[in-house]
């Protein structure tokens, strides 16, 4: 990854990961660490949300040549929330369609369950739902969202 802004996003979560790894009261402590998945698929799919905005924004930034204009693009990017599947491909098509089809080219069904499951329990989780997701699996997920991440760089030749 080289956006600063998704770096330093990543930094937090692996933070928050090596703590409750290296928790050893929270070992066999299946509902504290349940919690805590909550948190980190909280965090996961903020992250996803940083990634979308700041690749893209930070494309148009440099490709732009009218200042307003990567405003623009970045003011929409804003707009851009519960990033799933579908979002993340419909965001690349906004900037062309050859990047839509490579990034769906680029994104295995791992990576896509992934991505829609952080975003289903990010919204259970956030509307007081009762949700399944285990600390195990979001770890897992948030491997996945970290390769989705670095596949929408590739997509802009970041």
């Amino acid at each position: 990854m080289k956006c600063p802004e998704v770096i330093a996003f990543k930094r937090r979560i692996d933070a928050v990961i090596n703590y409750v790894d290296k928790a050893d009261a929270l070992k066999d402590d299946d509902e504290r660490l349940a919690h805590w998945a909550n948190y980190i698929c909280i965090l996961v799919s903020g992250f996803l949300e940083v990634a979308v905005r700041e690749v893209y924004g930070n494309f148009a930034d440099d490709n732009c040549g009218d200042p307003n204009l990567a405003y623009f693009v970045r003011k929409t990017l804003d707009r851009q929330t519960n990033i799933n599947t579908d979002k993340a491909l419909n965001v690349a098509k906004l900037f062309s369609v050859e990047w839509h089809t490579k990034l769906g080219g680029l994104l295995d069904p791992e990576q896509r369950t992934a991505i829609n499951n952080i975003v289903t329990n990010r919204n259970l989780i956030v509307h007081g739902r009762n949700c399944d997701i285990s600390y195990d699996r979001i770890k897992r997920d948030y491997a996945c969202a970290l390769q989705v991440a670095e596949s929408i760089e590739q997509v802009c030749g970041i």
